[in-house]
C-alpha cells in the first residue's frame, strides 16, 4: 500500500516533510534517479505534491529554475525496466536553512 500523499505549499512546508520525501525517493531508484532532472515530479511520483508556488521558492532558494519534464516523459521513465549504471541516493532536498536565508538577502 502506497503511504498517504503530502501536500506542501511552502518552503517551510517542504522543510518539515523533508526526511520523509528523501526516504520515499531513496526507496524508489527511479524516482531518485529522477530528482535529478525533475524534482517536483519526482516528489508526486512518491506522493509529495509540492504547490507552484512552493516550487517557485524552491528555485529561488537555488538561484534559479527548478528542472522539470512533461508528465508523460517523467511517467514513462518512472516505469521503465530499461538497465541505468546510475545509483542515486538524495541525502536532502533542500539547502541548509543558513544558506537558504543567505540567498534570500542582497
Amino acid at each position: 500500500m502506497a503511504p498517504p500523499s503530502i501536500s506542501v505549499a511552502s518552503i517551510e512546508e517542504l522543510r518539515k516533510v523533508e526526511r520523509e520525501a528523501v526516504s520515499r525517493l531513496n526507496e524508489s531508484p527511479r524516482s531518485a534517479e529522477l530528482f535529478l532532472t525533475d524534482p517536483v515530479g519526482a516528489l508526486a511520483s512518491v506522493g509529495i505534491l509540492v504547490s507552484e508556488e512552493a516550487a517557485i521558492e524552491w528555485g529561488k532558494l537555488i538561484g534559479g529554475m527548478l528542472p522539470s519534464m512533461p508528465q508523460q516523459t517523467r511517467d514513462l521513465l518512472v516505469r521503465s525496466n530499461a538497465g541505468i549504471q546510475l545509483h542515486v541516493k538524495i541525502q536532502g532536498i533542500l539547502p541548509p536553512a543558513a544558506a537558504s536565508e543567505a540567498v534570500r538577502k542582497p
